[in-house]
Order: C-alpha cells, then structure tokens, then sequence
C-alpha cells in the first residue's frame, strides 16, 4: 500500500557517514519532501536553450536548489571548535540561506538531495535514528 507523505512536515536524516556512530554523537538534518509544483519548477531550472541555439547544463546548481528548498534545520552539527553552527533561512522565506548551505560539504549536498527527492531513500530505521 502506497502511504502519502506530507511535503511540509519534516523528518530527521543521518548522513551515511554518521551512522555507524552512536545516536547522541550523530548531526540530524531536518528535511522535508518537496512539493510537485517545487520539483518541476528545479527541473525545469536544470537547464535552457541559449539565444544561438546552444543548450546550458545548470547540473551543479540542481542539488543546491533541492536542499534549499528541502533542508529545514539541523541538530549536532558542529564546528571545528565544538560549537555549534548555527542554521539560518533565507529573510523572508522558508528557505536555506546560501551561509547555511555554504557550511556544507558538495557530497553532503548530493544525499541530501537525494534523500529529498527519492521516497524509498529514506527507510523506517532512518526515522528512528
């Protein structure tokens, strides 16, 4: 049986990396499932047709876009020095800011993109951690 999801409500996500260390010493990120409107509209961004007919890839751009829309917060990510790094939006909006987003590394930005947009990435275990 197919279960709906609610596209607003969030879930905790481990990254891979993270798992084989015990619960408490783990960064959840929240995320949330994209709604259709908000996927088509990244995938019709991924790219365009150029004035002299020559077609423009945005592919590195499409994984930021998903976690800036998908990615709500997070708990025991730290810095450096222990602290913890704040997660802040984007002023007047429910999206990401570019300085959140900035504290990420690029393969962190691909699983959570992937962890956004793909149903089965996230498993019932997952939820539980």
């Amino acid at each position: 049986m197919v279960i709906a999801r609610d596209p607003g409500q969030s879930v905790d996500y481990v990254l891979e990396e993270d798992r084989s260390l015990d619960p408490k010493d783990q960064t959840r990120f929240k995320i949330k499932f994209l709604t259709n409107r908000q996927r088509a509209e990244i995938e019709d961004n991924i790219g365009k047709m150029n004035k002299d007919g020559s077609y423009e890839l945005r592919a590195g751009s499409y994984p930021m876009d998903i976690v800036k829309l998908g990615l709500m917060g997070w708990e025991g990510f730290k810095n450096e020095n222990g602290e913890d790094v704040p997660f802040t939006k984007t002023s007047g909006t429910d999206k990401a800011s570019e300085k959140s987003l900035d504290y990420l590394r690029p393969a962190w930005i691909t699983e959570l993109a992937n962890a956004i947009t793909e149903k089965n990435t996230i498993t019932e275990d997952e939820q539980k951690n």
